[in-house]
């Protein structure tokens, strides 16, 4: 088994922003986040997804070649959280939308889709569109790429992104949605080929709570045997919070084997002792051993 090295590039999500030739031309880029840092976005996210290569922010013929390759683009649509905002990038041809969310709500979702001539590519996961998010932090991000050659991707990129026009509806632009229905329309031509729904993909903010739409769609014959759950934040848990309330419907429905673990992963801080702890409410991990016995 191959080792790698932390700082090796191969741990870098920038890297995954690289054209592959075979995808051909990019043709738009529909992007969500809730922070995002104008001079990483312009110098480093673009220039790479765009396949520009070194970028010297100094050099007009750098800031030439990014301005052609966005005018030749369908749409370039970034979405954030309003709350964080605080200045675009110097490009105008960067169409930057401000979202306003009621109360406590916050547009936390971070997506990337890509379109391309010949494929479609979808990344949903953690990091924001910042310097650290796609170079430095540890995050958890799922890629997938739809094309003729992958119709099962193709389809489930296709439901993806159906959905998820449906939550941002208010906040698509004209430009956003056309690109939107550029990609289903080629998702849907290559997801001709019937594959098993057994993949899906499951988005908060709407009607249902997201634990809910995953235990709705978890087959009734399959017992969970772990739950790994990743995330540096966490609320006081208690039986009415969304984790204690997701095992313990797993366990009425009979579908959490006896044995089933429940593994929770966060950041850890050192202590007085100098050894590090999980960074946990102090009432996590005394609820779980005491009442779900499954740490």
């Amino acid at each position: 088994m191959k080792k790698l090295n932390p700082s090796s590039d191969e741990r870098k999500l920038v890297d995954r922003l690289i054209p592959d030739p075979s995808h051909g031309r990019l043709l738009g880029i529909l992007a969500t986040t809730y922070e995002m840092q104008p001079e990483f976005f312009e110098t480093d996210f673009l220039p790479t997804m765009l396949g520009l290569g070194a970028w010297d922010d100094r050099n007009w013929t750098s800031r030439i070649a990014l301005e052609k390759n966005l005018a030749e683009l369908e749409a370039a649509t970034m979405l954030l959280d309003a709350r964080p905002y605080r200045r675009r990038p110097r490009s105008l041809r960067v169409e930057v939308v401000p979202v306003a969310l009621e109360a406590v709500r916050i547009l936390h979702a971070k997506i990337l889709l890509g379109v391309y001539e010949k494929s479609v590519k979808l990344m949903v996961g953690s990091a924001n569109l910042t310097e650290p998010g796609y170079r430095r932090n540890r995050e958890i991000v799922a890629v997938l790429t739809g094309s003729a050659q992958r119709p099962a991707e193709a389809k489930l990129i296709a439901s993806a992104i159906r959905y998820m026009g449906d939550l941002l509806s208010q906040w698509m632009t004209t430009s956003a949605s056309q690109l939107q229905d550029l990609a289903l329309e080629r998702l849907d031509e290559w997801a001709v080929e019937k594959t098993e729904e057994d993949k899906w993909f499951v988005w908060g903010g709407g009607k249902q709570a997201l634990w809910r739409q995953f235990l709705d769609l978890w087959p009734t014959t399959d017992q969970v045997e772990q739950i790994t759950i990743v995330s540096p934040f966490w609320s006081e848990e208690d039986a009415s919070g969304p984790i204690a309330t997701f095992v313990t419907s797993l366990q009425e429905s009979d579908n959490l084997a006896a044995d089933a673990r429940l593994l929770l992963l966060t950041e850890a801080a050192p202590d007085k002792q100098a050894t590090y702890k999980p960074k946990l409410p102090n009432s996590t991990p005394t609820y779980y051993l005491a009442k779900l016995r499954r740490m």
